[in-house]
């Protein structure tokens, strides 16, 4: 779909990437905002406001006719979406044991990624036969519905059915104004080593799958669109299983720096193969990028170290700023990428390929360095 986006409506490269980037520069803009919300209005309503949002959003990027309404359109898809992922963890720390937050959490991403990953299929055909403007609105409106859904069916917390569970500590009933809430989160020094893991494991996984892990391959093994999207779900089936293999193990073992230390090695060690290394092997292709999703998929133990720091009460906010600096890590990383592959005149595309990933190396070894900085929380609340 890249190419025909870019060429309707006369993308550069450098360009696509930017307006790919879009989405999650207001991903991260609206994490600590949509935190604040989800702690003191409840996650139902705004999850129900966010992808209605969305929905709208959606509809204004399948009518674009022209680069402007592409890029508002995309932004605001950020906006609405942003909602969705800090609402849901907010609901699982308040419905579940905090001894169950990692293996939650990566079956939560598990879950996420499976529909993404059952889509493409119906995506592509449908955009194939009535072109993506027509499969963007159907998005668009599948997105509206799933915005009723979520006000009738999600439930902030068991108390709201008339559950008595008791859960949460002492500190859940806790409350907190808005800045003095985002001052407690951010004067925690213990999140930090977490937070910049987070911030390049997402900055080189996301970024590049995301947008030229397909453009990557055809360039680089000169396959068709359909070859290299089909290798391309090797990464995402990785980080699929390596998203609830992690929490699972984690909690299981209540060690959190480990498990994230040999995941982001084995990321830089596939990324350093990826960057320097070529084999026409397509078994070999799709084994490095299965694994790269595996070591990628510790990613929610930092979701877990930093709830496990912070008050209960500030769940989502706590996870919200760790969010931000995910997606400060992808829009960063999406737009250099872009720019980098649109440098360098006299070198081949597949070239320029490769010094997108030796990009993605870089934020590799500063994710492996951070890694080691982690707080272990023995998979327990120490706030």
């Amino acid at each position: 779909m890249k190419d025909e986006i870019a060429s309707e409506l006369g993308l550069s490269m450098t360009a696509f990437g930017i307006m790919a980037s879009m989405y999650f520069y207001a991903y991260m803009i609206m994490q600590i905002p949509v935190g604040l919300l989800a702690d003191n209005w409840g996650p139902r309503k705004t999850v129900t406001t966010g992808v209605l949002i969305g929905g709208i959003a959606t509809l204004l990027f399948g009518f674009a006719t022209n680069p402007v309404m592409l890029f508002i359109g995309r932004f605001f898809i950020g906006l609405g979406m942003a909602t969705v992922f800090v609402c849901l963890l907010k609901i699982q720390s308040q419905w579940f044991s905090s001894k169950m937050f990692a293996t939650l959490s990566g079956m939560s991403i598990f879950i996420g990624n499976l529909g993404g990953a059952a889509g493409q299929f119906p995506f592509a055909l449908l955009s194939l036969y009535t072109g993506w403007q027509n499969s963007y609105l159907v998005i668009a409106l599948a997105t509206i519905i799933s915005g009723i859904a979520c006000f009738f069916l999600v439930k902030n917390k068991p108390e709201d059915v008339g559950l008595q569970l008791n859960l949460q500590s002492k500190t859940s009933e806790e409350k907190w104004g808005l800045i003095e809430g985002i001052k407690t989160i951010l004067r925690e020094n213990r999140i930090y080593g977490a937070t910049t893991f987070y911030l390049f494991n997402q900055g080189a996984f996301i970024s590049f799958v995301g947008a030229w892990l397909v453009p990557w391959l055809r360039e680089a093994y000169e396959m068709n669109s359909t070859t290299a999207a089909n290798l391309a779900t090797f990464a995402t089936v990785g980080i699929m299983i390596g998203s609830i293999l992690s929490g699972i193990i984690s909690d299981r073992i209540k060690l959190r720096k480990p498990v994230i230390i040999i995941g982001s090695i084995i990321c830089t060690c596939v990324w350093g193969l990826m960057a320097f290394w070529k084999t026409d092997d397509f078994f070999s292709i799709g084994l490095m990028l299965f694994i790269l999703g595996l070591g990628s998929g510790v990613f929610p133990l930092s979701m877990a170290i930093t709830k496990e720091v912070s008050p209960s009460s500030l769940t989502g906010t706590a996870i919200a700023v760790l969010n931000t600096m995910g997606f400060l890590g992808v829009a960063c990383g999406t737009s250099l990428m872009g720019i980098i592959a649109d440098w360098g005149e006299n070198l081949s595309q597949a070239a320029r390929f490769g010094n997108v990933l030796i990009v993605c190396l870089v934020f590799s070894i500063m994710s492996s360095v951070a890694s080691f900085y982690s707080y272990e929380t023995h998979a327990r609340n120490v706030y």
